[in-house]
This record gives structure tokens, C-alpha cells and sequence, in this order.
């Protein structure tokens, strides 16, 4: 399901490979000219009926799937030495190797030479493709600028990332602690949107939010960075629920019903005993829906306003550009601030669930 909704590697290969798929059919569907939104629609429902098949494979294999319930009983177990442990190892390394780390360190090096077909070469290294993302520039062609587009896709991504983490959190408290009827559906609609493409996502958004009747209540939002946001969320909401709910399965639901007797209700047993408890989790989804969000080409493309710069349209117009060396030093760039941001927030994080403790117990002390 992830693979055939996959829009950023045929957009980046439809450049030099003529190879269609129907995720690159949809969006050019709607960026030819005269605009076929009809044929769009009709590709995006040939595959959602894809996905809807592989979703319905995988149902039906969970529902047939073995499983054991834990009990008290101890049992020892005895761990055996796998043999030739060594060439696992090698095999999966040289694989992730191969698939990782050839085009990321491709990626890097291209970035540092000056004529890609040169090699790799001392006279050939440089440092001009840096500083003219720094410029906003790129050759001949006067491109985005990566600055502004950086910093709207980071006001984006967190954006999304926040209220999918507060989504996530009721969602995964309803799964897990309370009996409502709508477990089934909350259930079904946390993962659907991982078997969406998000070519399919911004189809439906653009077929919904730019209506004319919903100018005169102010709703359009088409053309408006706020659909970016809702369509991050949907895309976000997935991993978030997933994330929170491990942690709420190493929550006791005896705490919330001693607390439910004496008269806790369900906002207090949320903030004081549940969040408390899954506060790293909470911190862990937010990062990732965060990093989920950022680089989504599909939904950028498809649904930036007008003279708005996002960073995945920058690479994405460099490449047209044949920009190579440009395209590849906004990416080194982009993953290096998205991963330092990741490890910062998630070290202050850390420290300020430390100073709380402290301050509690030095409040409970008194």
C-alpha cells in the first residue's frame, strides 16, 4: 500500500524516465493544461479500489492470525545462540547499506561537486551549490527561496504534528480505557489514511474545500496554507495513534477506576494520572508525525497557495531544472535541520519531564 501510493519517486524519475504510475497520472491530470479533474477522479478511485483490496487482505489476515493471552505462569526460557550470526549481520547491513546509504551518500556528494559527469575529483569539489541555496538560486534559474520554504514547512509540520499528538491522545485513551461503541470505527479511521496516498488525500480536499458556496461563510479553504495543515493532520494521525497506544497498554486501568470512585472525571483522569504516565510517548509521537509531515511532496504540490514557497517544491523544481547539485544540497541540508530538530526537542523534552519530577517531589516533600 505504501509503495503503489508513493508519489515522490515517480515525480523525481518522471524527469529523466518516462515510466507512468498512477499516482504521477493523478497530479498530472490536474497540472495539464486544460485541467482534467475528471480524469483524476477516476484514476484516484482505480486506486483507492487497489487499496482497498490489500486492506481487505490484510483484515482478513489479522482476523485469522494466532494469538495467546499472558499469564502468570513463569516459564524459563533458554536463549540460544543463533549460528552464523556474522553473515545475518553482513547480508542485512550490505542490503541497508545498498538501499540507505548509496543514494544518501550519492546525494552528499553530488552536492559537493561542481560538474556532476566529472567526478570525483579535487578540482571538481565546491561549495557553490550551498551557497546559492543560501541565495535562493540556482544557476540560470531563479528558484524558490529554500529559506522561506523551509520555514513554511516547519510551521506546517509542527503545526500538524501538535494536534495530531492531541488526537492521537484522546483517540488512543478511547481504545484503550472506555468501552464506546465508536472503538470499531476510531479503530478504522486512525489507520485508514495510511493506506491513502496523499495524491488521493489532495484530490478529495481540493474537491471539497473549494466550493463556491463556501466563500460566503468563509470556509474555502483551498489556496490557503490552513488546508496544509488539515491535510498534514490526516497524514499524521496514523503514527500518532499508533505510538500512544503502546504506551497507554502499559497503563492499569485499575488507576483510572479507583479514580473514577472517588470522583475523578474523565479531563482529570486524563491530565492527572494518564498523561503523567505517557508523557514520553506523547513527545515521541509528536516528533514523528513532525518528521512524517515535512517531506510529504504529494500534498505540496498539490495544495500550496499561490507564491508559496514549501521546501519539498524547491528540490522538486531544482530537479526539473536538471539543478542537480542544488537540489541534492537543499536535501543534505533539509534532513540534517530536520534531524537536529528531532534530537534537540526530544533532549529538552527530556530534561523539562526531569525538572517536573524534581519540582513535584520537592512539592510533595513539603
Amino acid at each position: 500500500m505504501d509503495t503503489i501510493g508513493d508519489f515522490g519517486l515517480p515525480a523525481a524519475l518522471a524527469t529523466v524516465y518516462k515510466f507512468p504510475t498512477l499516482t504521477y497520472s493523478i497530479y498530472s491530470a490536474i497540472y495539464q493544461s486544460p485541467v482534467r479533474f475528471d480524469m483524476a477522479g477516476v484514476l484516484a478511485f482505480y486506486l483507492v479500489l487497489v487499496l482497498a483490496a490489500a486492506m481487505g487482505l490484510l483484515v482478513l489476515s489479522l482476523r485469522r492470525s494466532r494469538f495467546d493471552f499472558l499469564n502468570a505462569k513463569a516459564v524459563r526460557t533458554v536463549k540460544n545462540r543463533p549460528r552464523h550470526a556474522w553473515l545475518y549481520n553482513a547480508a542485512v547491513g550490505g542490503f541497508l547499506l545498498i538501499c540507505l546509504g548509496v543514494p544518501l551518500g550519492t546525494s552528499a556528494v553530488v552536492s559537493l561537486l561542481s560538474k556532476t559527469g566529472a567526478g570525483l575529483t579535487r578540482d571538481n569539489l565546491t561549495l557553490d551549490h550551498y551557497r546559492a541555496l543560501l541565495a535562493g538560486s540556482a544557476g540560470d534559474h531563479r528558484l524558490l527561496d529554500y529559506a522561506e520554504g523551509m520555514l513554511h514547512s516547519l510551521s506546517v509540520a509542527a503545526l500538524a504534528a501538535v494536534f495530531s499528538m492531541l488526537i492521537g491522545f484522546v483517540s488512543a485513551y478511547v481504545l484503550s480505557f472506555t468501552e464506546s461503541r465508536f472503538k470499531s470505527a476510531i479503530q478504522l479511521f486512525s489507520i485508514v489514511s495510511l493506506a491513502v496516498p496523499g495524491v488521493v488525500l489532495g484530490i478529495g480536499y481540493i474537491f471539497i474545500w473549494n466550493q463556491q458556496w463556501l466563500e460566503p461563510i468563509g470556509q474555502h479553504l483551498y489556496g490557503t496554507p490552513s488546508l496544509l495543515v488539515i491535510a498534514g493532520i490526516a497524514g499524521a494521525i496514523p503514527y500518532a495513534v499508533r505510538v500512544q497506544l503502546g504506551a497507554f497498554g502499559n497503563v492499569s486501568g485499575t488507576m483510572l477506576k479507583a479514580a473514577a470512585m472517588q470522583g475523578a472525571g474523565t479531563l482529570g483522569r486524563m491530565r492527572d494520572i494518564v498523561l503523567p504516565l505517557v508523557r514520553q510517548s506523547l513527545l515521541l509521537a509528536t516528533l514523528a508525525s513532525f518528521g512524517t509531515s515535512i517531506f510529504d511532496l504529494a500534498l505540496a504540490s498539490m495544495l500550496k497557495p499561490a507564491n508559496y514557497s514549501l521546501m519539498p517544491l524547491v528540490i522538486d523544481r531544482a530537479f526539473e531544472f536538471s539543478q542537480y547539485g542544488y537540489a541534492t544540497a537543499a536535501s543534505v541540508v533539509s534532513c540534517a535541520v530536520v534531524v537536529l530538530l528531532i534530537v534537540v526537542l526530544q533532549l529538552v523534552g527530556r530534561g523539562l519531564f526531569l525538572y517536573m519530577d524534581r519540582i513535584r517531589i520537592k512539592g510533595g516533600r513539603q
